[in-house]
Formats: structure tokens, sequence, C-alpha cells
């Protein structure tokens, strides 16, 4: 209510005399003040809201903020460093694997199954933890698969890769052990044999993940995942269908940063496709 409070202050108009232009010029006026981007959003989606409420009882004839687009926010390089540092190393990786290998928490082989998994399919945690026994499945050529709805109520339908089914195939054989682990129809559970809750699944990777000595959570894994796949194959639009997201400038979020080894890859194709040297003898 403070930032449509200042609006009006600003335009000093009753209502119902509100124009398109007068919410444009306030929005000029918060990039001419320097306001911070997440502030001008913020503004943004509240005038928005407020112009639609006047719109829905006739104080005004026009929905006008919906005419004008959400200010663009441009992530600082300290954004992007922050990022950047999210993403897991594959010398990291093998040390947080052969941590959880040697492990000797009661846990272990669902600790070390929740993570491959989460790392190798890139699936949320807010999907991982709704996950069923039944969800995994073997389709008709003999592949494991798992499907599980995320957000915007999207069918998540992954492959296990065979450090995944390993993983996998060896928690489930610990887990039939013990009888209280099996009552559940959850895939992963605590030690009492209830479904895990998105907080432990967040808690178990961050501590397993302290012998590098910094904080890792499930959504680093899933930007690790994002940027080996890019990594190996530039490809955004296999990315954005991996991670399952709605658009590439989601993805994009994930690999920024990672185009220095594709630019060089670039020169490297170009240079050897358009070189006028004639290629020597021992190689025709």
């Amino acid at each position: 209510m403070i930032n449509v409070t200042g609006f009006l202050d600003y335009i000093k108009k009753p209502v119902t005399e509100l124009t398109i232009d007068d919410y444009t010029d306030y929005m000029m006026k918060l990039q001419e003040d320097n306001l911070s981007q997440t502030c001008q959003i913020n503004i943004y989606s509240a005038l928005k809201k407020f112009s639609s409420y006047l719109y829905e009882r006739d104080y005004c004839s026009k929905f006008h903020m919906g005419s004008i687009p959400r200010p663009k926010f441009y992530e600082t390089t300290t954004t992007v460093a922050r990022r950047e540092a999210g993403f897991l190393s594959k010398r990291e990786i093998n040390k947080c694997l052969k941590t959880l290998e040697a492990s000797e928490d009661k846990m272990a082989p669902r600790n070390y199954f929740l993570f491959v998994l989460l790392l190798n399919t890139g699936i949320r945690c807010s999907a991982a933890y709704k996950l069923n026994l039944s969800d995994i499945s073997q389709d008709e050529n003999g592949m494991y698969k798992f499907s599980v709805i995320e957000k915007e109520n999207k069918i998540n339908c992954s492959y296990l890769n065979e450090n995944v089914l390993e993983a996998f195939k060896k928690y489930i054989e610990w887990r039939s052990k013990s009888p209280e682990l099996m009552k559940s129809e959850a895939l992963f559970v605590n030690r009492y044999g209830e479904r895990l809750t998105q907080r432990g699944i967040v808690r178990i990777i961050t501590k397993d993940c302290e012998v590098l000595g910094r904080q890792v959570t499930p959504h680093k894994l899933r930007a690790t995942f994002a940027g080996i796949l890019y990594d190996k194959t530039h490809d955004i639009y296999f990315v954005q269908k991996a991670m399952n997201h709605g658009s590439t400038t989601t993805t994009d979020k994930y690999i920024r940063g990672r185009d220095n080894d594709m630019r060089t890859n670039v020169a490297d194709i170009m240079n050897q496709a358009t070189s006028r040297k004639k290629k020597s003898a021992s190689s025709n």
C-alpha cells in the first residue's frame, strides 16, 4: 500500500482521472531516481494490482498497467559470480561421492541415492520429496524411469542412468531389510519410515556436502546438472527441455557465464573450416 500511496502523492489526481501516461511517468521517475531493480519491480507489481482493482470496480475505463511492460531485471556481476560459484566442479562431485560412500551414517544408502538422483536428473527438491516407489518403473525397452508432477503441474519424466540405477537398487536392497522403512510408499523416508519433507532433503544435502567447506543445496545440484549438460552440448534448447523450463530465458540464468569455452570451440571450428592452408600429405 505504501508503494501505491507514493504514486498517488506524486500524480496528485483522483483515481478516476488516472491515465496510462501517469503510470508510465511514475515508472520513469523510479528509474531516474536510481531505485534498485528489485524495488522497481515490487512497485510495478503493486501498481499493476492497484490498476486492476480500479478497472474491475469501474473507477477507470481501462486497465492501464496491463499495457506497461514489467521492468527488466539486469543481474549484477556479483549476482552472476554468486551463481557461478554455485556449480560443483568434477573434483567436488567426486569428493562428495567418496564421503557418502565412506559414511557410517545409518541412512547412508538413502543419502547416497538422493545425492546421485538430484545431480543426475536435475529434479527439483519440491518434486523429489513427492516421489513414490511406484513412480519408478521400466519402459518397453527395460529402461528405468520416473514420472512426477513438478511446478505448474508439468510432468517430469526422466530416465535413470547407470549410476542412479545402481544407487537405487542398493538403496532398495538396504531398505527392504527393515520392515519399518518399507511401510511407506514414499521413495525417500526418514529413519522412522515417514516421507522426507523438502526441508529434510535440504538438510541432508547440506550436511553431506559440508566436506566442501561451503553450503550446497539441492538447487545447486540442479544448477550443476544444467551446467554439465550445457558444457557438453552448448544447446540451450536441449538443456531447457531437460530442466523442464517453460522458456530459454529461465534456462539462461543457469548457464550464464559458461559461454567462454563455447566461443573458443566456435573459433576453432571456423578456423579449420575456412583455413586456406593445405592439408599435409600425412593427413590424406
